[in-house]
């Protein structure tokens, strides 16, 4: 994880003798239960419109890191996925892990991020 991830993590409450950082608060004991819940509870206090997806929390970072010209085969590990663009004799033979690329990535992604949120933001009118 980026430093700014790790920041903002280490920063989060915690459940009384927890440790999983994202456990929802219907089954604290369940790291990954409730995610449509925690979901919902986001597009509440946010008032967003705009339909998406938990998946777009993936899609999202993975476009960012390309647009930072991060080889796809990274993205592909840091997503953990098995069938990415290195693919048949080569993901046979190509064992690395790819783990010092995979930090880069993640710190120049963070780095971005953090640029993103310190920015002035000026509201443009549509070109209508």
């Amino acid at each position: 994880m980026s430093n700014l991830a790790l920041e903002i993590i280490d920063g989060l409450p915690r459940f009384v003798d927890e440790n999983y950082v994202f456990a929802s608060t219907r089954n604290p004991n369940k790291p990954v239960a409730g995610l449509a819940y925690a979901k919902q509870k986001v597009v509440d206090h946010m008032g967003s419109s705009t339909p998406w997806r938990l998946h777009d929390l993936r899609r999202t970072p993975t476009t960012g890191m390309a647009r930072l010209g991060v080889a796809p085969h990274i993205a592909d590990k840091i997503l953990n996925h098995t069938g990415g663009v290195i693919q048949g004799v080569a993901a046979v033979y190509n064992k690395f892990a790819y783990l010092d690329e995979r930090r880069d990535a993640l710190q120049r992604r963070g780095e971005f991020v953090a640029q993103l949120v310190g920015a002035n933001v000026v509201a443009m009118r549509s070109a209508e």
